[in-house]
């Protein structure tokens, strides 16, 4: 497995950055051209020949942000290259869940946990910085929000990865195949296109919400859009998808394994257009929005985890990956809260231009 992120936290004081990303190793500071440091304070630090130890902290080092590291607060540390695993679940029909289907113990290397209670941040509030996690002279528009844990902006694709603009940093990597990144879009072509990111502390236990833009090309058979495995089967922790079944056709489905699993169903993205959906959950309740508007809650207060990926674009089954996405994502989000009703509609408003085929 690829060890997990840098633990993000939330500082309280005046005249800092507000939001400090813990390093324990030179690899949590890596992830673009620039290769980062991790220096004995903590933080990541970046080349810099005007500062006498040759190190200045990046953007995002709290209150040491945009400081020269002293001489000697630079260190060198281990970094583990242990390759990783990936992960998510399948498209059985939601309407039937099958337990019996469930091999594996899921008190097993899992956690099972309430949790909920959110703050109220605007989403759409940006600010433009300096983008310390690839090219410190470039810039971008990130999202003001401690809680946004993964955006997947699509701008560009690097290599065999894609930046994650969210809190956590890092990159989704392709799994199989990449799809085509260039934009604000990320372009699937249904039959292996995936891409993974890491699982982290923050994407484990608490309230969450998933959020993307999608445009479906084909309406003929189930597709997976994003979602966190479970071990050795068919579950996810949570997904959202499209089901397919042959009388019915498509619809919606937004999911989560307490166990047994919990569903939310509802009309189908439209084929060849843009569709917003998101999905929450605090801890007590699930809700799925479609095009900014609630379509419907259901009572969750559990739900298990363990250290498996987040896929977008493809199902993990048991280290098998299916339901391949065939069509458009944008502006994909992960967050560390439930949003409220305002922030999804807010969030639904901002409708990507229309890819060229």
């Amino acid at each position: 497995m690829l060890r997990a992120l840098a633990l993000s936290v939330t500082l309280a004081c005046s005249g800092c950055s507000g939001v400090l990303f813990a390093c324990q190793t030179d690899e949590d500071c890596q992830g673009g051209e620039t290769a980062g440091m991790c220096a004995a304070a903590g933080a990541c630090s970046f080349p810099d020949e005007e500062c006498e130890s040759g190190q200045r902290y990046g953007d995002h080092a709290g209150d040491m942000s945009g400081r020269c590291v002293p001489v000697e607060g630079t260190t060198t540390s281990a970094t583990d290259t242990s390759a990783s695993a990936s992960s998510p679940t399948s498209l059985d029909d939601p309407s039937t869940p099958d337990d019996s289907a469930d091999t594996t113990d899921p008190s097993v290397g899992t956690t099972t946990m309430p949790l909920g209670t959110s703050t109220d941040v605007d989403p759409t509030a940006t600010v433009t910085v300096s983008d310390t996690a690839s090219d410190e002279s470039s810039t971008g528009s990130l999202i003001e929000d401690p809680d946004l844990l993964v955006w997947l902006r699509f701008a560009e694709k690097n290599n065999d990865a894609v930046a994650n603009d969210g809190v956590l940093g890092g990159v989704a990597s392709c799994l199989e195949d990449c799809p085509d990144v260039a934009d604000g879009f990320a372009e699937y072509d249904g039959l292996g296109d995936c891409l993974a990111f890491p699982s982290h502390d923050a994407l484990v236990g608490g309230p969450l919400t998933i959020a993307a833009w999608v445009w479906p090309t084909d309406g003929t058979r189930g597709m997976f859009l994003f979602g966190k495995a479970l071990t050795g089967d068919s579950q996810n922790s949570w997904e959202m998808y499209i089901q397919f079944e042959e009388l019915l056709g498509q619809s919606l489905g937004f999911e989560m394994y307490a166990p047994p699993d919990v569903v939310l169903v509802a009309d189908p993205p439209s084929l060849e257009q843009w569709t917003h959906v998101a999905g929450t959950w605090d801890g007590e309740t699930m809700t799925l929005f479609v095009d900014g508007e609630g379509v419907g809650e259901v009572p969750n207060a559990l739900s298990t985890f363990d250290d498996h990926d987040v896929q977008f674009g493809c199902d993990d089954d048991a280290g098998v990956g299916v339901y391949f996405y065939e069509g458009w994502l944008a502006d994909m989000r992960i967050y560390g809260r439930a949003l409220g009703p305002m922030e999804i509609a807010a969030l639904a408003g901002m409708t990507p231009a229309n890819p060229d085929p």
